[in-house]
């Protein structure tokens, strides 16, 4: 575990605690706490103890001001992100990992191969 180097610990029950016994990994250098309850004064500590480690906050940060409609002219409470790298894009893929077959009544699972790099990258490109 000492040679970790990315962790991705997003809506997980991670607590402040938990989270100064991270700076004890040496090579962890990007972890991830979206989704966390982890507070600003626990990532403060972490940040502190681990100066270069890029670290993924749990929320982003949200200014609270006060704004004149420029379409009704009146004052109303506009909460606003400035902070975008928190956004969080989920994608998801389906992986075939093989299939299952009737065999004189009963259903054998029947794994399929691993691709290549090859066709890995085929798929990709």
């Amino acid at each position: 575990m000492q040679s970790l180097k990315v962790l991705a610990l997003g809506d997980t029950p991670i607590t402040d605690s938990g989270l100064q016994q991270l700076a004890k990994l040496e090579m962890l250098v990007d972890l991830d706490l979206t989704g966390t309850q982890i507070t600003k004064a626990g990532e403060d500590k972490l940040q502190a103890a681990r100066p270069n480690l890029a670290i993924k906050p749990p929320k982003p940060v949200i200014e609270k001001s006060s704004a004149v409609s420029p379409l009704i002219g009146t004052t109303s409470e506009n909460w606003s992100t400035t902070d975008l790298s928190n956004l969080n894009i989920h994608l998801y893929c389906l992986v075939l990992d093989g299939v299952y077959l009737n065999c004189d009544g009963a259903a054998i699972f029947h794994e399929a191969a691993a691709l290549t790099l090859r066709q890995s990258s085929d798929l990709l490109a």
